[in-house]
């Protein structure tokens, strides 16, 4: 594995909140070092191996249903107090790490405090 040390973990930049206040959306290419990339990928080639990711249906609670003409997608929830029965990623938990500092930016930027277990992220 090639992970990024901590050091080099990504940061969101005062231009990119600034981009981010003025047009409701930021988007920062190549966020991720590409090595942690890298080690994202085969942690999902991992987990979907170990039967981790469930197909994702719409609808919510009673009405949740497969509709394949809609969406095919699958899932797989992820976060410090998730997949405990599995074995513990450094890449994840660089993830983990990157997003809650993102999320504490993002907290003081705004002067509102966002939730820590409330993070969706999609590829």
């Amino acid at each position: 594995m090639s992970s990024a040390t901590e050091s080099t973990l990504p940061r969101i930049t005062s231009k990119d909140l600034q981009e981010l206040s003025e047009k409701k959306y930021v988007v920062i290419p190549n966020f991720l070092p590409q090595s942690l990339q890298d080690d994202l990928r085969e942690d999902i080639r991992r987990l979907q191996q170990a039967d981790k990711f469930n197909i994702a249906k719409i609808g919510q609670d009673a009405t949740n249903q497969l509709n394949q003409d809609i969406r095919v997608a699958e899932t797989c929830f992820i976060g410090p107090d998730k997949l405990k029965d599995t074995y513990p990623d450094p890449a994840r938990e660089q993830l983990y790490t990157v997003l809650d500092q993102v999320r504490q930016d993002l907290s003081m930027s705004s002067g509102t405090p966002l939730d820590s277990k409330l993070t969706e992220v999609s590829e």
